[in-house]
C-alpha cells in the first residue's frame, strides 16, 4: 500500500503583521522573494488534491490572511475536495472575512493565543492589542460556523499557565 498524507500544512507566506520572538520563519511584513504566485499556488493545490484526495490542507504562514489572493486559494482547495483549514494569529480575522472564508469552503481555523492574559500574549507576539484582536477573531470564526482550535506555543514565559 502506498503512503499518502492525510494532513498537509503549507506555509503560504512568510509575511506577518506580528513580531514573535519564537517565529521559526523569521516572518516579516514584506513578502519573501520565493513566495509562490497565485497560479503557482493553484497548481500546488491541484497536485495536492490529485496525490492526496480528501486530505486536510492547513493554510498557514507567516500570516496567510495577508495574501491578497488568500480567498481564491482557499476556494481552489475546497473546490478540489480538500478539507481546508487556516492557521492564523487571528488579528486580521474579522466577522466579514470569517463569513467569506466559511462561504468559500474553509472548515476551521487554528488561532494562536500564547497566554490567558492580554499583557503576556501581546509581549510574546510583539504587538499591543494582539490578544484582543485574536480573541475577536476567535469569536468571529465561531459566529461564522467555523470550527476553532486555539493554539499556543509553550515557552518559559507562559509555561506556568499550562495547567
Amino acid at each position: 500500500m502506498e503512503f499518502r498524507p492525510s494532513l498537509i500544512s503549507w506555509n503560504l507566506t512568510e509575511r506577518c503583521n506580528l513580531a514573535c520572538g519564537h517565529c521559526y520563519l523569521d516572518a516579516s511584513p514584506m513578502p519573501a522573494r520565493a513566495e509562490l504566485s497565485e497560479n503557482e499556488c493553484y497548481r500546488t493545490v491541484d497536485e495536492i488534491a490529485q496525490l492526496c484526495p480528501g486530505a486536510m490542507l492547513v493554510l498557514s504562514g507567516g500570516e496567510p490572511l495577508l495574501r491578497p489572493d488568500f480567498l481564491s486559494i482557499v476556494r481552489r482547495a475546497a473546490d478540489r475536495g480538500l478539507v481546508t483549514v487556516v492557521g492564523t494569529n487571528g488579528t486580521l480575522l474579522t466577522a466579514e472575512l470569517a463569513r467569506r472564508m466559511a462561504g468559500y469552503g474553509v472548515m476551521g481555523a487554528g488561532v494562536s493565543l500564547d497566554s490567558a492574559t492580554p499583557r503576556l500574549h501581546d509581549r510574546i507576539r510583539g504587538m499591543p492589542g494582539a490578544w484582543q484582536l485574536a480573541a475577536s477573531g476567535i469569536a468571529a470564526a465561531q459566529q461564522a460556523g467555523l470550527q476553532v482550535q486555539v493554539q499556543a506555543t509553550v515557552m518559559q514565559a507562559n509555561r506556568a499557565e499550562v495547567p
